[in-house]
């Protein structure tokens, strides 16, 4: 155990939600300098700022965490990689994934060589990875997310219908979060209600004129209304076609929404017996499951939340990340 109060790097290129609730926690046990950035000059900050650091965390395996590690490892600490889901992909159709790009994979490669320890928040992240870079990464371990189970936990009643929250600001983020599959779902159950949360007012516009009547769209909406939304939810529907290990989906089933999402990345390890799983890129299986939830008792959304809350809470989150700096910087 260290004698000193650790000094630890946190940095990425977007202050995501998840990654404040890191920084939130962290910050309780050890001295945390939080850096996002990115362009030209994050580069060399990132370089200055883990030369400094007993512990760099990088969220996200990017050019940038290339940077921080460099530095970490000049100045003789460690460093740690989170992957989280673009950093394992390659998928030219769509336009998505680090490894598309022959020099960001191969200085990604060198981070993830140079790196103390590598994390995933799902481990399914690592066979992606193993497929896109072409080689074994049997060092990988799991470090999944956090949520806190007193704030995702609103009052009733559900609302007969099904509800997706994405962030997507460009279209190429929506088809990767299968936003277009929902709604081609959505025309095969007429009289049901489906609202799609979190996409552009310009992504809105350019979806709306084809989507059916049934389907309800809104702006990103700040997290503190998203668990009233939750709570309104009977289903909520992950139709991803690339994921890490969702927040939304779990967000959700902490509010007792019925689950139903592809078998991509960890929404299976999210949603377990509690839901749904089908196969990807098959509205009418994603149809099915929707229905199958509705008539599924409530006591599936109990099911649930207690799954989450069993396996993914920000207490859990605390424990896993501390006892993981704690230790690199041991070693």
């Amino acid at each position: 155990m260290q004698s000193k109060r650790l000094r630890v790097l946190v940095t990425s290129t977007a202050a995501s939600p998840f990654i404040r609730d890191d920084v939130e926690i962290l910050r309780r046990h050890f001295d945390v300098d939080f850096y996002i950035g990115s362009g030209i000059p994050a580069l060399f900050a990132n370089l200055r700022r883990a030369f400094r650091a007993d512990v760099t965390l990088c969220w996200f395996g990017s050019v940038y965490a290339f940077f921080a590690v460099l530095g970490s490892r000049l100045a003789g600490r460690e460093s740690m990689i989170i992957l989280g889901g673009v950093d394992v992909a390659r998928e030219p159709e769509i336009g998505y994934g680090i490894w598309r790009s022959r020099w960001k994979s191969a200085l990604l490669t060198a981070a993830l060589r140079w790196t103390g320890r590598i994390y995933a928040v799902d481990l399914s992240l690592r066979d992606t990875l193993e497929s896109s870079s072409g080689r074994p990464w049997p060092s990988i371990l799991p470090l999944p997310t956090g949520y806190d189970p007193a704030l995702w936990n609103p009052p009733g009643p559900k609302e007969d219908l099904v509800l997706l929250v994405a962030g997507c600001d460009t279209m190429q983020r929506a088809r990767i979060k299968g936003v277009d599959l929902l709604i081609a779902a959505a025309s095969r159950l007429p009289g049901r209600r489906f609202l799609i949360v979190g996409l552009k007012p310009e992504l809105i516009d350019l979806l709306r004129p084809g989507a059916p009547a049934n389907v309800g769209f809104l702006p990103p909406t700040p997290r503190r209304d998203l668990p009233a939304l939750y709570g309104r939810a009977r289903i909520f529907c992950q139709p991803s076609r690339r994921e890490g290990l969702p927040n939304a989906l779990c967000e959700a089933m902490l509010c007792r929404c019925i689950p139903v999402g592809t078998d991509v990345g960890g929404i299976p390890t999210a949603i377990g017996d509690a839901g749904f799983i089908v196969e990807p890129e098959n509205p009418e299986a994603l149809a099915d499951a929707i229905e199958r939830g509705f008539a599924a008792p409530e006591q599936l959304g109990d099911a649930a939340r207690a799954r989450i809350a069993a396996n993914f809470t920000l207490t859990l989150r605390e424990v896993r990340l501390v006892n993981a700096i704690t230790e690199l910087a041991d070693a």
